[in-house]
């Protein structure tokens, strides 16, 4: 997150999810085991909003997790 309040791009590798979240989405991704996955909304005024961070535990899409996020 470090990384991202400085205005660059992350390190872990991340994509944006603008069509299942929002507008300005993104997925900051970490695999292994166990996987993680933080889903932001875009700086404003040095500021990041995190809506949703978890433990991913399925290969596919977590929708419960993206409900969440879409409703912050």
């Amino acid at each position: 997150m470090n990384e991202i309040c400085k205005g660059n791009v992350p390190y872990s590798p991340f994509k944006h999810i603008a069509s299942s979240v929002g507008v300005g989405a993104i997925e900051l991704i970490e695999n292994g085991r166990p996987a993680y996955r933080t889903i932001y909304v875009a700086k404003f005024k040095q500021t990041v909003f995190v809506l949703h961070s978890f433990t991913k535990t399925t290969n596919g899409v977590d929708r419960k997790a993206m409900i969440t996020a879409k409703q912050r």
